[in-house]
């Protein structure tokens, strides 16, 4: 599982209409039922990974997990052993680096 990860979740019936992460302390954050701009803003260390999640420009979650491999960023519909008839479409989809600017002492 990845160290960070965040899926809309409709549970057993495909009816509900979350959120879920693989934080521990986060589960079953509503979901807007109207297409909503998602931005997720990650922070890479050596040592851990952090994203913050906005969904329409409003802080929704946080979540830092201990993580030492290189990042990787997937999007799409992941259906594991199950037939799908749902249609997600994507867009203006960018990774932006920001660097931070680093202070001299």
């Amino acid at each position: 599982m990845p160290p960070v990860m965040f899926n809309r979740y409709g549970g057993r019936d495909g009816k509900a209409n979350l959120f879920r992460l693989n934080h521990r302390n986060i589960h079953g954050l509503s979901a807007p039922e109207k297409p909503f701009g998602l931005i997720v803003r990650f922070e890479i260390t050596k040592d851990f990974v952090l994203a913050t999640y906005y969904i329409d420009g409003e802080q929704i979650a946080t979540s830092k997990e201990k993580y030492n491999n290189k990042p990787y960023i997937k999007i799409g519909i992941f259906r594991i052993m199950a037939k799908s008839s749902v249609t997600q479409t994507y867009r203006n989809v960018r990774l932006v680096r920001i660097e931070r600017k680093r202070t001299v002492e």
